[in-house]
């Protein structure tokens, strides 16, 4: 199945992933990370600065990146994943899972709509 994951969506996914499992759905796990994760040039591109961390805004202010949180330069697109069946399982079972448990938030609405409502 072919999906557009944005920046902030393939940073979510990657820690919604299960953590733990039987050793198939880790080994699924582990290449739907390698898949979505960022290449050498996305890094580049990307800038990523963790909490604590400054950058320079569009202005040319300096900031301060919140703890627990990550900012990127907005320089790259949407991008497109073809992802395998047992990956789309995986995903949707996690997301139905955090659904059934009420601990989705808005950040979550994109994920559900890509991953569950057009299961």
């Amino acid at each position: 199945m072919k999906v557009s994951l944005s920046v902030f969506e393939r940073l979510l996914l990657g820690n919604i992933l299960p953590k733990e499992g039987n050793f198939t759905t880790l080994k699924v796990v582990k290449d739907a990370q390698s898949l979505i994760g960022f290449t050498e040039e996305e890094h580049a591109l990307l800038q990523f600065k963790h909490g604590g961390e400054t950058y320079k805004d569009s202005k040319g202010i300096e900031r301060t990146v919140p703890e627990g949180t990550i900012h990127w330069q907005d320089k790259v697109e949407e991008k497109e994943f073809d992802i395998g069946l047992k990956v789309i399982d995986v995903i949707s079972t996690v997301i139905k899972k955090m659904d059934a448990e009420k601990k989705l938030n808005m950040t979550h609405m994109s994920l559900y709509e890509k991953f569950v409502s057009n299961d």
